[in-house]
């Protein structure tokens, strides 16, 4: 029975789960710092083939932007680029920016800062949000768990009389 609930909340808290990338930047490159920001959230880490051509998004993909212009974001791995390989590119109506993560950024939770000492300066969070309605039904098989525990005692107890303690 134990080895069942173990197996049940397991499984629970595995279930699928929804990623959000939130990402705010500064392009420096022109005369006049250009802000750029967006946030998108998709059912899985953005998977990057290293050296690769990217994952594009539009901008009507992104759940939130500012100053997206076309063709979107791309996230890519340039692994050529060492420590900094998680590329994002960021199409802005005036010019496209690049700010450099942490390898592995795209595809683990946290919270990154681009490459120090670059032209452009960014801030990027990753984090994983449960599915809607994981934690409630990992709730609910403890609370059957307890129920059915404590029915079996009781069953237990009335099945034994000899285990009661009477007080004098």
């Amino acid at each position: 029975m134990r080895c069942l609930f173990v197996a049940f909340l397991i499984a629970a808290a595995a279930h699928a789960e929804s990623v959000v990338y939130s990402f705010i930047g500064t392009d420096n490159s022109g005369q006049v710092p250009e802000l750029e920001e967006f946030q998108l959230i998709v059912p899985d880490f953005i998977d990057t083939p290293p050296n690769g051509l990217g994952v594009a998004f539009t901008c009507d993909q992104l759940d939130s932007s500012i100053n997206c212009g076309s063709p979107g974001v791309i996230f890519s791995d340039q692994a050529v680029l060492g420590a900094f390989s998680a590329q994002l590119q960021f199409d802005a109506p005036t010019v496209g920016s690049i700010f450099e993560f942490p390898a592995d950024a795209f595809a683990t939770p946290g919270s990154y800062s681009s490459e120090p000492g670059a032209v452009n300066t960014g801030s990027l969070t990753v984090d994983e949000l449960p599915e809607p309605g994981s934690i409630e039904l990992t709730l609910g098989a403890g609370l059957l768990f307890l129920f059915i525990r404590g029915r079996s005692a009781a069953m237990a107890g009335a099945a034994n009389p000899a285990a009661r303690v009477s007080k004098p």
